[in-house]
C-alpha cells in the first residue's frame, strides 16, 4: 500500500505541476539549440542524438513501468457490485410444542466483489454500511448502519448472527447485508439494526418504523478501498404482504 501511495504521487506530481510541462519544452528547445548552434561536426551530432535517445528512452520506460504498476493496483481493487434481492421467512423453536414458528420475514441484499485481478489486496476487509431511507417527497427518513449476515449456507437467506463491518473477497461466495424485517399481520415494517434489536426483542422500535408506502434506498458501502453507493425503490404494501426491493434505474 505504502508503494502504491508512492507511485501515485508522483505520477501526479508529474502530471498536475506546470513546471514539468515547462521543463520539458526547454529540454526540447535545449536539444535543438545545440544540434544547430554548438554542434558542427557530423559524427559529434550523431553521439549526442545517441546520448539523447538514451535519455530519453530511459525515462520511457521508467514511466512506463509507473504506468503499468498503476494499472495493475487499479485492477486489484476490490469491485462491489450488486448480485440480487433476497427475502425470506424466519423461524424460531416453539416454546409450547415441538418444531419451529414463524417469526419476521427478512429482507437481503447481496453483493460479491468482481476484481479485474483478483489479488491479496483485492479483498474488501471491514466493509461498513450506511444505510438512507428517502420518503416519495425526497424527504428523509432516517439513517442506519447496517449490518452482515454470518451466513449458515451460500444459497440461505437465513443467518447464525449478524455483524456491523463485512468481508468480501472475490469468488463465487456473496456478502449478504440486512436491510429490513417485516412481521405478515403487521403493516409496518422495520430497519434492521443492532440498535433495534437491543431496545426491542422482536426488532419493532418505532425508531425505525417504515409504514406502508414508496421509498427510495441509498447504501452507501465504504472501507479502505472500497466508496460504492447502491440506489434501490422500497415498496411496503401493508399487512400480509412481501416488502419488494429494486434497483433504481440510472
Amino acid at each position: 500500500m505504502k508503494e502504491k501511495n508512492l507511485l501515485i504521487d508522483f505520477a501526479k506530481a508529474l502530471v498536475e505541476t506546470p513546471l514539468t510541462i515547462i521543463f520539458i519544452v526547454l529540454d526540447v528547445l535545449g536539444v535543438i539549440a545545440v544540434i544547430h548552434w554548438v554542434i558542427d561536426d557530423f559524427q559529434e551530432a550523431t553521439v549526442f542524438l545517441i546520448f539523447i535517445i538514451v535519455i530519453f528512452g530511459g525515462q520511457y520506460l521508467v514511466f512506463r513501468r509507473i504506468r503499468l504498476q498503476l494499472a495493475s493496483f487499479e485492477q486489484a481493487k476490490p469491485h462491489i457490485e450488486f448480485s440480487k434481492v433476497r427475502q425470506a421467512q424466519m423461524y424460531h423453536p416453539s416454546p409450547i410444542a415441538e418444531g419451529r414458528m414463524p417469526t419476521y420475514e427478512v429482507l437481503q441484499v447481496w453483493f460479491r466483489n468482481n476484481p479485474s485481478l483478483p489479488l491479496e489486496t483485492s479483498i474488501a476487509k471491514d466493509v461498513t454500511a450506511l444505510v438512507g431511507i428517502t420518503k416519495s417527497d425526497s424527504s428523509e427518513l432516517f439513517e442506519f448502519h447496517s449490518q452482515w449476515a454470518k451466513s449458515n449456507a451460500p444459497d440461505n437467506v437465513g443467518y447464525d448472527s449478524f455483524h456491523d463491518t463485512g468481508y468480501i473477497q472475490p469468488g463465487h461466495l456473496e456478502a449478504k447485508l440486512i436491510i429490513a424485517l417485516k412481521y405478515p399481520s403487521d403493516s409496518l415494517c422495520y430497519a434492521f439494526t443492532r440498535e433495534s434489536l437491543r431496545s426491542s426483542a422482536d426488532g419493532r422500535s418505532p425508531r425505525y418504523e417504515i409504514t406502508p408506502g414508496d421509498y427510495s434506498v441509498r447504501i452507501h458501502l465504504r472501507v479502505v478501498g472500497v466508496d460504492e453507493v447502491f440506489r434501490f425503490a422500497l415498496h411496503n404494501y401493508g399487512i400480509n404482504q412481501s416488502l419488494n426491493l429494486e434497483p433504481e434505474s440510472s
